[in-house]
């Protein structure tokens, strides 16, 4: 992303216990500790701007700090602008270790709650303890993004309401309309309505404070099922302006399969000829999605993540004001 198409955005990541490992030595190289080597990699791929971490998946070892004060050090000497998030709900030692990087950095927190919470505020508030203006309060639907919408006026008057709207740093509304997997659908092309933006746009309009976009770039936002083996089918999502384009594949193993870089020529060759695709001049994904079509390799799934991300990313921003 160039510098115009990331302003205004600010990840947040949820690190997992299985994503934080140091990077083992090899012959010519030491060890790289855990810290270090997820920040490495949060720099490599995103630069030195601004990125919320809830680490609290990760448990404290005994007797011990909590690795979340080692990310934010090793951070801090590199340059990286990072905010520390919790939940009501976060451990005891997480949250000591959040508060200890708040008051060294002055960077401020970023509060993540679901909309039970956001609703009582009033009721929890008074044991907080961080400024309001120093809080970036997300409110995170997760997948229940189509049931908050159905709400219509309560919704509204629940956001229009909010305690000390105003005086937070920032207030953001969040999820994902996305369904865990694809397998009730059939093969061929699918439009899946993007609800998380539409109910943003009816509420920012109401609201009296400035109310901040987010969502998932991740496809689904629960774990793959377990027992999932090779030859599953090959699925890509495109995201549109109001919708996101799903070319739902089929197995690479069995009775009428296809191999995986055909269908996945298929499906760039798919979303070229889409009469609606919207390209967006400039943007890497759209970029590769047209030399894949053209004859380029399409590599790997891992690598239509990445196209996936950055399309959605961009065109997110060129859409939010």
């Amino acid at each position: 992303m160039s510098p115009a198409q990331k302003a205004g955005v600010v990840p947040f990541i949820i690190l997992m216990s299985e994503q934080f490992k140091e990077k083992k030595a090899t012959k010519n190289n030491l060890a790289v500790p855990a810290a270090d080597y997820f920040t490495d990699r949060i720099i490599a791929s995103l630069g030195t701007g601004s990125l919320y971490l809830d680490a609290s998946n990760i448990p404290s070892p005994i007797n011990g700090n909590h690795p979340i004060l080692a990310i934010a050090a090793n951070a801090s000497a590199k340059g990286l602008n990072l905010i520390p998030a919790i939940s009501l709900a976060s451990p005891a030692g997480y949250s000591q270790a959040v508060h200890t990087i708040v008051q060294a950095q002055g960077r401020g927190i970023a509060l993540r709650i679901d909309l039970n919470e956001f609703s009582s505020a009033a009721s929890w508030i008074g044991g907080w303890n961080y400024p309001l203006s120093e809080t970036d309060l997300i409110v995170d639907l997760q997948d229940s993004v189509g049931t908050v919408a159905s709400l219509g006026s309560t919704v509204q008057h629940t956001f229009s309401n909010l305690h000390q709207g105003a005086t937070w740093r920032s207030v953001t509304i969040a999820g994902t309309s996305m369904p865990p997997n694809f397998a009730a659908i059939n093969q061929g092309l699918h439009l899946i309505t993007r609800s998380e933006y539409s109910l943003w746009f009816n509420l920012q309009a109401v609201v009296p404070y400035r109310l901040d976009f987010g969502d998932y770039t991740t496809p689904p936002i629960v774990e793959p099922p377990s027992g999932m083996t090779y030859g599953f089918p090959i699925n890509v999502r495109y995201t549109l302006a109001s919708e996101f384009l799903i070319c739902k594949g089929v197995r690479t193993r069995g009775i009428n399969s296809v191999m995986q870089d055909v269908q996945l020529t298929g499906h760039a060759n798919s979303i070229i000829n889409y009469v609606n695709r919207g390209r967006i001049s400039g943007c890497w994904a759209d970029d590769e999605i047209d030399q894949i079509g053209a004859g380029k390799s399409p590599q790997t799934l891992a690598h239509w993540v990445k196209i996936g991300v950055n399309r959605h990313v961009v065109l997110t921003r060129q859409v939010i004001p």
